[in-house]
């Protein structure tokens, strides 16, 4: 009998049934250690929640972590379950599904290798932080701050902590650091009690990045600079102005943050966007002190967003409505800018009119006369005043003799097969 010396090859389903079991493994392993006694009477009672009194600690971080009376009993607020049955509930695919997220691998490989959370690690930490952010040792205090918000997380300490990380980044100048640290932040804590400070921190670098942006191409990588960000400066910028808006929408610089990012989308070209950013101020900031360069920079733009008589007329019919919502309220206090928007109004209207003035044509050209007549009667109504208008009364007149429609050359072929009459509804 011969011997192969092949290597074996197990077929397909065997492979998935061992990874299965596998899987089931580490699952036991992750969920809990112990098996739950199915006879036991009532769950083991938590221990009660450690006081410290301790720097980055506060009354609300107390009543925070203050236990509700359902923890206390080991019981579920809504079910009334306790807590080791609830989690018995959840399916063997939940749980997988649950230790296989990133943040909980990163929790468990952390653990395993003696970085888990560890509450006197982390305020140790914070205080050599302070001293050597006191002593403008700002490298040595990103290194402590990183260490504190690491070793003990979701609490108001690693708030403290990241807040302190993007100040201490800002200081070394390393601003796109700062600006990812405090979108991290914002991202776990929406309503930190820095947001006040983290506003007006992110409109400072996004100022600069936006004024230096100018210098550099785009698509050229920035390998020598450590205050711009590797690609791209400006679009960072208009990032974080959006970014403010988002976070922070009834602060005291969301209204700032949405004019800068119009005036840099619009020094740069980006018509639509920019219409949107100043749409945006002066319907959702209707009090801000920009709303006069919002009307009067939104008008250009819209102005800009209109490519010709051949496309979208909806630019054209905004502006024109911009201007006169622009006349009504700030006449009075732009006497200077009163003759040019009325000549820009004229403008508008004499564009419209043409618009319809080509539309009348096109029917014309095509012998479609009754359709070309109601453009032009339309035209000669709504703008009577504009070049267009008396062009369209000379066609009236060339055309109130003509057939209301063109000659039918094809009526031969209806007496062939029969000329199907038209019903209108």
């Amino acid at each position: 009998m011969r011997c192969s010396s092949k290597p074996l090859r197990l077929p397909a389903w065997l492979w998935v049934l061992m990874a299965c079991a596998l899987a089931a493994n580490v699952g036991c392993k992750t969920f809990g250690g112990k098996l739950r006694n199915p006879f036991a009477k009532k769950p083991t009672e938590p221990q009660a929640a450690q006081q410290i009194d301790a720097p980055g600690e506060s009354i609300q971080q107390a009543a925070f972590e203050q236990p509700s009376p359902e923890a206390k009993a080991g019981m579920t607020k809504d079910t009334g379950k306790s807590i080791a049955e609830a989690a018995d509930e959840r399916s063997f695919w939940q749980k997988a599904g649950d230790a296989a997220k990133t943040e909980n691998i990163a929790k468990r490989w952390k653990k395993m290798i003696g970085r888990g959370p560890n509450e006197a690690v982390a305020r140790q930490a914070y205080a050599d932080a302070e001293a050597a952010f006191r002593a403008k040792n700002y490298e040595e205090a990103v290194k402590k701050y990183a260490i504190a918000a690491d070793r003990w997380p979701d609490s108001m300490l690693e708030e403290d902590a990241m807040f302190m990380l993007a100040e201490s980044y800002f200081f070394c100048d390393r601003y796109s650091k700062t600006s990812d640290t405090y979108t991290k932040m914002l991202k776990k804590y929406e309503n930190s009690r820095y947001m006040d400070k983290v506003m007006v921190r992110s409109f400072a670098i996004g100022k600069y990045w936006d004024e230096v942006g100018k210098k550099h191409k785009w698509l050229v990588p920035n390998f020598s600079d450590k205050t711009r960000p590797l690609f791209d400066t400006q679009g960072h910028a208009i990032a974080v102005f959006e970014g403010m808006r988002m976070n922070d929408p009834t602060g005291p610089l969301a209204d700032d943050a949405c004019l800068a990012a119009g005036v840099s989308h619009f020094m740069s070209g980006h018509w639509e966007d920019a219409d949107h950013q100043f749409d945006t101020l002066r319907k959702e900031y209707p009090r801000s002190e920009h709303q006069v360069e919002a009307h009067l920079l939104g008008l250009k733009t819209k102005l800009k967003n209109y490519q010709g008589s051949q496309y979208d007329e909806r630019p054209l019919t905004e502006a024109d409505k911009l201007v006169d919502s622009t006349l009504l309220q700030f006449s009075r206090d732009l006497p200077e800018e009163r003759e040019r928007l009325q000549a820009t109004k004229r403008s508008i209207r004499d564009q419209r009119a043409e618009r319809e003035y080509i539309n009348g044509e096109y029917y014309y050209n095509r012998k479609c006369y009754r359709a070309a007549r109601y453009y032009y009667e339309h035209l000669i109504k709504q703008f009577p005043e504009t070049p267009s208008a008396k062009l369209a009364e000379a066609r009236m007149e060339e055309t109130k003799n003509y057939p209301p429609d063109p000659p039918n050359y094809w009526g031969w072929l209806g007496k062939i097969f029969g000329e199907r009459k038209r019903t209108y509804n």
